[in-house]
């Protein structure tokens, strides 16, 4: 299951013969879904209403869920499910633009009665694993990259990459931006182009500066393939060090030479990749980093169809999420009279 915040409009969509992935309505972005609970309610209602036209479309008899979401443990603890999978993808009850302890509080509770309501959970990092891991059983399941769509766009541009270094993501809490404005005045000849954040003014008097706001994947690859540097400036805080962050994958994929701050969680990255993943303290650490990054890059090419790549595919994940006792890799397909009776077990 999907939020709307997706670019698939509201809905059902098919992946394939055996799975289709459910887009919620758009109501559902509007309604707080943690507290008050009498929201939370009526937003459970509006699902379970598109979970049971669903299964009345499709005629499916005890299938299987993977769910994304944590404010609805009713619903995943639901008796049509044949096995329930919660796929802890980000820190949800740790937002830093959530200064409401009892929200933030109340959404952990959530998400530890979903873990308990399903039979397997997944989160995409140690951290997060060990912040679940008193309340429930938790397996660590890294994110994935949909290599082949990174094959498609890199294709249509030159392999010759240019002095650019680029930041793709959110412009938030986490960025250093004292780090990056340092950045950016020692290196004047080097161009630094900023993905996913509309003009910050600290940075208005740099000519090498460039904001796109927010953008489509496919310009951030096009634009990574093509520069030499990607960055990950964060500040190291629960979140940053929660997140197994999904750019990184990007910034691998394309065969950028990363430069990232010393964060905990990026340590094993920079274990695996100590050719391409710098973890950078000092200014003068990061000043000798830029000065080596055209000279990594020369004897690096894109790196989507390296065989060590394939583990990190969104087919690889897709097939790990899957592979539990229980699960299997077709529903049931009974008579449509049959999956109608079904529906009242959502409860």
């Amino acid at each position: 299951m999907g939020k709307t915040s997706s670019q698939l409009q509201p809905g059902l969509h098919k992946l394939d013969d055996n799975r289709h992935l459910l887009v919620l309505p758009l109501i559902v972005d509007v309604l707080p879904m943690t507290y008050p609970e009498v929201s939370r309610r009526l937003v459970q209602l509006i699902i379970k209403r598109t979970l049971s036209k669903s299964f009345a479309k499709l005629a499916w008899s005890e299938p299987v869920l993977v769910a994304y979401w944590w404010m609805f443990p009713e619903l995943t603890a639901g008796k049509i499910w044949r096995f329930r999978i919660f796929d802890v993808i980000d820190r949800h009850w740790g937002y830093a633009y959530e200064k409401n302890d009892k929200i933030r509080n109340r959404n952990f509770a959530l998400a530890v009665e979903t873990g308990r309501a399903a039979n397997k959970v997944l989160a995409v990092s140690e951290s997060l694993t060990a912040e679940l891991a008193d309340q429930v059983s938790v397996d660590v399941l890294p994110n994935a990259i949909d290599l082949s769509r990174v094959a498609g766009v890199v294709s249509r541009y030159p392999k010759t990459r240019m002095r650019t270094a680029v930041y793709a993501g959110g412009w938030n809490e986490r960025l250093d931006v004292n780090l990056l404005l340092k950045l950016v005045e020692r290196n004047p000849t080097w161009n630094f182009h900023f993905l996913g954040a509309s003009a910050d003014s600290r940075f208005v008097d740099f000519d090498n500066v460039r904001f796109f706001g927010d953008v489509s994947y496919d310009i951030v690859i096009s634009e990574l393939s093509q520069a030499q540097i990607g960055l990950v400036p964060f500040v190291s805080n629960a979140y940053t060090e929660s997140s197994n962050l999904l750019k990184v994958l990007d910034y691998l994929a394309t065969g950028v030479v990363i430069g990232s701050t010393k964060l905990v969680s990026l340590t094993p990255w920079a274990d695996k990749y100590p050719s391409r993943f710098k973890l950078l303290g000092s200014l003068d650490e990061w000043d000798s980093f830029f000065a080596s990054a055209e000279d990594l890059c020369e004897t690096e090419d894109h790196a989507y169809a390296e065989p060590d790549m394939m583990q990190y595919s969104t087919a690889s994940r897709a097939r790990a999420l899957v592979s539990s006792p229980g699960v299997v890799d077709a529903p049931v397909f009974p008579d449509r009279d049959a999956a109608n009776t079904r529906r009242a077990k959502l409860d």
